[in-house]
C-alpha cells in the first residue's frame, strides 16, 4: 500500500511568510498553475481514495489534481492544518519577537501556540485520522499542509519534533510512503 501525500499550492500568505493555521486562504493564480502544472504526474499515480482538507487551499488544490483521475473527493475535516492560535495571520519573525519566552523555555522543537492546538492534540487528531485511511488499505493521495504533513511523518518514523520539524516541505511537494501491512518500510519525496 502507498500513500501519496500533498502539500497544497501557494496562497498569499504563503508568499508573505505569514501563519495560516486554520485560517482560510485562497490558492494564488500562480498556486493554481501551480497545481496544474503537477496535475498529469498526480494522475499517473495508482491511488484509489483521494482525501483532503476541508481548508480551501488543500480542497482546491486536490479538485485540481482530481481532474483526469475522476475520484470522488474524501474530506476529511482532521487533516486540516494545526490550529496556531494568536500566531495565525503573523510571520515567524512576529511569533519570535511577540513570544520569545515561550520559544526559549522549549527544547522540545515544538511551542504550543497560545489558543491553539497543543502537541498531542495535534499529534492524536492526525494520527487516528492516517489510522483510520491505512485501515482501508488502499493506495490513496492525501491533500494537507505543511504542519498536518510533519506531524503524519512525526507519527510514523518517530523523530522528535524537532527532527521533524526542520524537513522542509514545499507548495505541492508529494512524498510517498510505501507500507507493507504493518509499518511504513520506506518514505521519500517524489
Amino acid at each position: 500500500m502507498e500513500l501519496y501525500i500533498v502539500r497544497h499550492g501557494t496562497t498569499k500568505w504563503n508568499l508573505d511568510g505569514r501563519i495560516q493555521g486554520c485560517t482560510d486562504t485562497e490558492l494564488t493564480d500562480a498556486g493554481i498553475k501551480e497545481a496544474r502544472l503537477l496535475e498529469p504526474k498526480i494522475s499517473r499515480l495508482p491511488v484509489k481514495k483521494i482525501y483532503t482538507s476541508p481548508l480551501k487551499r488543500a480542497f482546491d488544490t486536490a479538485s485540481i489534481l482530481n481532474i483526469n483521475l475522476n475520484l470522488p473527493l474524501i474530506v476529511k475535516n482532521d487533516l486540516r492544518e494545526i490550529e496556531f492560535g494568536e500566531w495565525e495571520g503573523l510571520t515567524w519573525n512576529q511569533v519570535l519577537e511577540k513570544y520569545d519566552y515561550l520559544i526559549k523555555e522549549n527544547k522540545t522543537g515544538y511551542v504550543n501556540p497560545p489558543n491553539g492546538e497543543s502537541f498531542y492534540q495535534a499529534l492524536d487528531r492526525v494520527k487516528n485520522v492516517v489510522d483510520e485511511i491505512i485501515s482501508q488499505g488502499e493506495n490513496c493521495l492525501i491533500v494537507s499542509h505543511k504542519a498536518t504533513i510533519r506531524f503524519i511523518l512525526y507519527g510514523l518514523i518517530k523523530k522528535t519534533p524537532a527532527q521533524t520539524g526542520a524537513i522542509e516541505i514545499d507548495n505541492l511537494s508529494v512524498l510517498k510512503l510505501s507500507f507493507n501491512g504493518k509499518s511504513f518500510i520506506k518514505w521519500n519525496f517524489i
